[in-house]
């Protein structure tokens, strides 16, 4: 079984739609908080007013564009979402994955995660162009919503600093992982 915490793999995972091609769009206004259910993983949320869904294919079309220029293994992202705006992935955006892979409690992904290479990881997206700098904070468990919490700060070519926030929730049938990102300013 490939390790769940490649360092590339996890930057790409993490920082798909920062390939700097945001699609132009006409994104449809949403008045009503959108609920997004996931059947596979038995889970749901509700997003604010004013969010809507990224395209499957405008965010395939991006990861596949960070796959090409990262040689990072492809990524597969469930949903994604968004402030309503003119423009695919302006920020703030999130992108959703399932990581199907044998149950593991908390402590057990703290531990992982903890023990994980990311040395390689900026250098790859660095020498991609993708982004100028990577920089990993401490993850955090938040034990109220079971899930590990880990900050990202970045510098994106022609955006400017960006920070994330990569939640990894692990459940009966495997973890969801919640890619959300900002600009800093």
């Amino acid at each position: 079984m490939r390790s769940f915490f490649s360092p590339v793999g996890f930057l790409a995972a993490g920082f798909l739609a920062l390939v700097l091609f945001p699609l132009a769009a006409e994104t449809a206004a949403a008045d009503e908080p959108l609920t997004y259910e996931s059947t596979d993983l038995h889970y749901s949320f509700k997003l604010p007013a004013g969010w809507v869904a990224i395209p499957k294919a405008a965010i395939d079309n991006v990861q596949g564009e960070v796959a090409r220029r990262t040689g990072a293994p492809a990524q597969v992202f469930v949903a994604g979402f968004q402030k309503q705006a003119e423009r695919y992935f302006s920020y703030p955006y999130l992108l959703i994955q399932h990581r199907l892979v044998e149950r593991m409690g908390l402590d057990e992904l703290f531990e992982k995660a903890r023990h994980a290479d990311m040395s390689g990881a900026d250098k790859a997206f660095r020498n991609s162009g993708v982004v100028n700098s990577v920089s990993f904070g401490q993850s955090t468990v938040d034990e109220a919503h079971r899930a590990m919490i880990s900050k990202v700060s970045l510098d994106v070519p022609g955006i400017g600093p960006v920070e994330g926030l990569v939640a990894l929730i692990p459940g009966r049938d495997g973890i969801v992982q919640i890619n959300f990102y900002s600009r800093a300013d």
